[in-house]
């Protein structure tokens, strides 16, 4: 059966999605918010007195895209609970509300109860697309100490895929994808949104409904 899929990598400052059709990547698009108190107003956002209502806002504008894209699966990143601050008690409160949001969807979809909802993790998302960089980008030599022997070795360790890197995998594996978007426009946002797709597509997502 054909799939309208929809994988979000969501934040309140860059909240990536992109639409797949059977498989493929074929739209995105990022919502940008900021504060009103910030000093400086950024060309394409929209502005929020306070957390609340950027939720608000960010998981209306999820909702409208799946309803225009007529998708039936969505999957996002999932929570990462190591992770402690401000920042990251909105970013619970952002994916509780979009869970929230989907779970009313479904009450309403158009294909009879099929809407799915899934959850790949951040370290999930970034071993899978390491595992798609050719060998010496996806991997490091490093020098360690044998205690045994007082002698040193070269051993080889995975790179930390940091924003740069998901890029990189992204361009490689969807030549054209990111064309066009630059850094502060969401580029990151929509790679790590792009390999969230791909790892729930290759079975690595965790179904929530």
């Amino acid at each position: 059966m054909r799939e309208r899929l929809l994988s979000i990598d969501q934040s309140l400052t860059h909240t990536a999605c992109v639409v797949w059709d059977n498989g493929k990547p074929v739209d995105k698009v990022v919502l940008r918010t900021q504060s009103t108190s910030a000093k400086e107003k950024k060309p394409g956002t929209v502005s929020f007195a306070t957390a609340a209502e950027r939720i608000d806002w960010i998981c209306k504008q999820v909702r409208y895209y799946i309803h225009t894209n007529h998708v039936d699966t969505v999957v996002m990143e999932g929570l990462s609970f190591g992770s402690r601050g401000d920042a990251t008690r909105e970013l619970a409160g952002l994916f509780y509300g979009l869970e929230i949001m989907l779970m009313d969807a479904l009450a309403d979809c158009e294909n009879d109860g099929l809407f799915k909802v899934h959850t790949v993790t951040p370290t999930t998302a970034k071993k899978f697309a390491r595992s798609r960089l050719p060998e010496e980008l996806a991997f490091e030599e490093k020098k360690k100490l044998d205690k045994k022997t007082g002698k040193e070795h070269t051993v080889k360790k995975p790179v930390t895929m940091d924003k740069k890197l998901m890029v990189k995998a992204c361009e490689l594996s969807e030549p054209g994808f990111l064309d066009g978007i630059n850094l502060v426009q969401g580029k990151a946002d929509i790679a790590d949104a792009y390999w969230i797709g791909r790892a729930h597509l290759e079975g690595l997502s965790q179904s929530v409904k």
